[in-house]
């Protein structure tokens, strides 16, 4: 399954929605789900929530890597948008 950007909009609008404390990320390391439907190989638990996903084509040598936070700050947002937070971290 190939994700449409929708999927990425609606993923980052709910990270966003639901933050999570350093080391306490279990809603947001669920996403180990998705990446293994979008055929990464997925390996959690990394340092307590974390989570890899390696994606790989042919037999070359060349790769990339990507590295995002899944932590937020314990911060109440009060824009009023969809995605504002729902709670404080």
């Amino acid at each position: 399954m190939t994700p449409s950007a929708e999927t990425f909009v609606a993923l980052r609008r709910d990270f966003h929605a639901y933050p999570e404390l350093a080391r306490e990320e279990p809603r947001t390391s669920s996403i180990s789900r998705l990446l293994a439907d979008w055929g990464y190989q997925v390996h959690e638990g990394i340092g307590g929530h974390g989570v890899v996903g390696v994606l790989s084509r042919g037999h070359g040598f060349k790769s990339i890597a990507l590295r995002a936070d899944i932590d937020a700050l314990p911060l109440a947002e009060e824009t009023g948008t969809p995605s504002a937070r729902r709670r404080a971290g």
